[in-house]
């Protein structure tokens, strides 16, 4: 997981009178990044996904705790995320590409890898879009990580590296719609407990990748 930058404003989005109270809007964004900056700059730094003698066998392990954390993250969204966000939401979902990592990489037996059991709260609208910053920010860094890999380990086409290049040339209008997801399914009573489950993904996740916790 790389840091994630948002792409550039259009000239569009940049245009005052084209988007009244935008000032007001990207409230939400600012207090999220600022408010995640430390935990996020801390996983990233100890996942050591872009080090230069990153090896096979430890790229599979923490392919597979990846695997362990976004299958029990995502069977919890699904049993919390309202209809009219399901759409949005499975067409983002990650297991199926994960599974298809680990099968490459030579997992015969994913179904039987441990999962985390220590989630962020999911159970309402700000939860799930404060754990969602997290696990779309993250696709962000999925091209820088996708191209190191293939330098480093010789992978190619996608396959063993599906995740980290879900979005391909996409990521950018990606990001843009969920942000425009997260700002117009929220209202400034709903910011704190936004960025609260944001702070708890990222720490779970650090937990989950970098403690083993579980």
């Amino acid at each position: 997981m790389v840091r994630h930058t948002e792409p550039a404003l259009t000239s569009t989005e940049m245009n005052p009178i084209a988007c009244a109270g935008l000032t007001a809007e990207r409230t939400l964004l600012a207090r999220l990044r600022a408010e995640t900056r430390q935990d996020h700059e801390r996983l990233e730094a100890d996942l050591g996904l872009l080090r230069a003698d990153i090896g096979l066998e430890s790229y599979r392990d923490l392919i597979a705790r990846f695997y362990g954390f976004y299958v029990p993250w995502e069977q919890e969204v699904m049993q919390h995320i309202p209809n009219s966000l399901a759409a949005f939401f499975n067409d983002r979902r990650k297991v199926p590409k994960l599974l298809a990592d680990l099968e490459f990489l030579g997992y015969e037996a994913a179904d039987r890898l441990p999962m985390c059991r220590s989630l962020p709260p999911l159970d309402s609208v700000p939860g799930i879009l404060g754990s969602l910053y997290v696990v779309e920010g993250a696709t962000l860094g999925g091209q820088l990580i996708s191209r190191h890999l293939e330098r480093t380990l010789g992978l190619r086409e996608g396959r063993g590296y599906a995740f980290f290049s879900s979005y391909g040339p996409q990521v950018g209008s990606r990001w843009r719609s969920f942000r425009d997801v997260l700002l117009s399914c929220s209202t400034e009573q709903d910011d704190d407990r936004i960025v609260d489950s944001a702070t708890a993904t990222f720490r779970g996740m650090y937990a989950w990748l970098c403690g083993r916790g579980a």
